[in-house]
Order: structure tokens, then sequence, then C-alpha cells
């Protein structure tokens, strides 16, 4: 019991190993290779403050729109899809995608079309 209380407090030596603690595995050598090997390479952050305010409200607003749509829908009336609110997702998508990339508005809709299709 004592020998737990120590691991609890944070007493025990680092060269103690426990069944419940996982190593930290470094990833194998033909994954990295594959990554780096990426037109444009891998990049993984924290997008500014500011996009992710702006992209947050717009996304929230379309959903909430969405929302409200659904539950004011009457009985007996056809069931609809939000279309509208789709196509501005969509078109707002590609906006802050380009915004944040500097990638060129034909290729973005190329994709679009593409995905939308398929």
């Amino acid at each position: 019991m004592d020998s737990m209380k120590r691991r609890l407090s944070g007493e025990v030596a680092s060269s103690v190993r426990f069944a419940d603690v996982q190593r930290k595995r470094a990833p194998p050598p033909q994954q990295t290779k594959l990554l780096q090997q990426l037109p444009g390479g891998v990049a993984v952050g924290k997008p500014p403050q500011k996009t992710l305010t702006s992209q947050s409200i717009v996304f929230g607003l379309l959903a909430a729109w969405s929302l409200v749509q659904g539950l004011t829908h009457m009985p007996g009336t056809p069931d609809t899809v939000p279309g509208f609110q789709l196509a501005l997702a969509t078109a707002a998508s590609v906006y802050f995608f380009r915004e944040n990339k500097k990638v060129k508005l034909g290729m973005l809709w190329v994709g679009v079309l593409y995905c939308i299709i398929t």
C-alpha cells in the first residue's frame, strides 16, 4: 500500500516501469518517408483565433438556421432538404479554404463539383 501512495504522489523513480504506462513509440520509417513525399508536405496546426471565430460563427448560424427550419416544419407538407443552407455552407467552405491556403478558385470548384457528382 505504501508503494501505491508513493506512486500516486509522484515519488517513484523514472526507471520503474508499470504495466499501465504505455511506451511512446516512434512512427515507422516508411510512414515518415511517405509523408515527406506528399506534395506540399503535411502540417497540422491551430488556425489563428480570428479565423477560428469567424468560421465558428458562420457554421453555427447555418446550423441554427437549419435546425429552426426543421423544428418549424408543418406536418403534412413534403419534407425538403435544406439545399440553400448546404449551398451556403459549401460556398463558405470554399471561401475559407481559399483564404487560408491561397488556392486558386477554379481548382476548388473543380474539386467541389467532383465531390457533388460522385
